[in-house]
């Protein structure tokens, strides 16, 4: 039998899901930049590549792009060239968004994940921590988008639970 906690949660993250695949638009990067970058590149399409990417100005790096939308769109194509016309070669644009925000709703997984697992090592309930991350605006809203933001925090939390874990071992 589940216990409230569970469905709770599993209502928040059925929240979450519906809120990362849901229309939005917060600031102009989420639909060109990042897809516009992986896409060119992953399927041998011609895409706009804003200045700050290029490699004679160089102000900013492809690896953020590559991993919010780069990856997603990578394993897309791979099941296409894998299922042999099932999938198409090239998705359409609501596929290619619908991969980009599923993989963000992934992403954001690993927060969570790594909050509990840190909690149950200092023999701490995870439920209020787990709660307060479901809920909150940066969660709900900023990383179900592919922003660099979402990557930073998400190597924040496993290098956090790497620390957690090598003190718990006495590493350190």
């Amino acid at each position: 039998m589940l216990n409230r906690q569970t469905v709770f949660y599993t209502v928040l993250l059925w929240f979450r899901w519906s809120l990362s695949t849901s229309p939005g638009y917060i600031h102009p990067d989420e639909y060109f930049q990042s897809p516009e970058i992986a896409a060119g590149y992953i399927y041998d399409i011609k895409s706009f590549t804003p200045w700050e990417y290029q490699p004679e100005h160089a102000a900013r790096s492809v690896l953020v792009p590559f991993l919010t939308t780069g990856l997603p769109l990578w394993i897309l194509r791979y099941l296409g060239e894998q299922t042999e016309g099932v999938i198409q070669n090239v998705p359409r644009a609501i596929d290619m968004y619908f991969i980009e925000r599923s993989a963000s709703f992934m992403y954001s997984l690993l927060i969570d994940y790594t909050v509990y697992r840190m909690c149950r090592q200092m023999g701490k309930d995870p439920v209020l921590p787990i709660l307060l991350i479901s809920t909150s605006q940066v969660m709900l809203v900023y990383y179900m988008r592919p922003f660099s933001n979402t990557i930073e925090s998400i190597l924040l939390s496993v290098s956090l639970f790497v620390y957690t874990t090598m003190l718990q071992k006495g590493v350190f």
